[in-house]
């Protein structure tokens, strides 16, 4: 029976073709292979998250420098705190409202991204309350800080954040100037 061996019958008689579908080990591979592609692609997005809120907060700390360098140059007083810069600032802008109140006008921190934003009310002229920005949050969600005063740091005024830990006074600190 030669003849049966070269067409491709085994000493048993079946067929030497393999049947098309995959075994259990082929599929435990392929789902090994896409596992580890998904975690790596997990990893370089959190990664690239990471670095645009990064960029987000060092641009917010460069608008509040601008912002503040032009209050200083306005009023020739640094104040003294965040909430202070952000009130006495925004006063600079408040232009009538169009419904008879009054308004903060068009001024370099309202124009940053409104999710970074924490409104809050001051008090207008004629005792009119004003829809302010009350504090500025970074690009992780924490509160923006201001150092006004040269006796807190000799690089006073400065603005920082917590970083990517959220947590002040540790390595990965953002400061509006290059440390």
């Amino acid at each position: 029976m030669p003849y049966a061996f070269s067409v491709g019958l085994m000493a048993n008689g079946k067929s030497s073709r393999r049947s098309s579908a995959f075994t259990v080990i082929e599929m435990v591979v392929v789902l090994g292979i896409v596992a580890i592609l998904i975690g790596i692609g997990l990893a370089i997005g959190a990664k690239v998250r990471e670095s645009s809120e990064v960029e987000l907060t060092r641009t917010e700390l460069s608008v509040l420098s601008s912002e503040l360098l032009r209050l200083e140059h306005r009023t020739g007083v640094i104040p003294p705190d965040m909430s202070m810069f952000l009130q006495d600032d925004q006063q600079m802008y408040l232009q009538p409202g169009p419904n008879g109140g009054w308004m903060v006008g068009r001024c370099l921190i309202n124009q940053l991204p409104p999710s970074v934003l924490v409104p809050g009310t001051m008090t207008g002229p004629g005792g009119a309350p004003v829809v302010y920005v009350a504090a500025i949050k970074d690009g992780f969600g924490t509160p923006i800080q201001m150092v006004a005063s040269p006796a807190q740091s000799p690089r006073a005024p400065f603005f920082f954040s917590a970083g990517p830990d959220k947590l002040l006074n540790t390595p990965d600190d953002i400061f509006s100037y290059s440390p």
